[in-house]
């Protein structure tokens, strides 16, 4: 079947690679917040936490001032 001189086929096909793309770009999304959820989770634990985890003050604070 034919509409607007593309297949049907062709169609679903282009449907399917945009909801594809929208979905990663969903995920990214979802990815970012939680890495800036976490850098400011690390910015809130005392220097004896940090010690544990290995990271230092200086790097945390690196760390959240980065963009989200």
């Amino acid at each position: 079947m034919k509409a607007y001189g593309h297949s049907l086929g062709n169609t679903l096909g282009a449907i399917a690679f945009m909801l594809g793309a929208v979905c990663l770009l969903a995920v990214w999304i979802f990815q970012c917040t939680g890495r800036a959820a976490q850098r400011g989770v690390r910015a809130e634990l005392d220097d004896h936490l940090l010690r544990d985890v290995g990271l230092s003050r200086a790097h945390v604070a690196i760390e959240v001032s980065k963009r989200a």
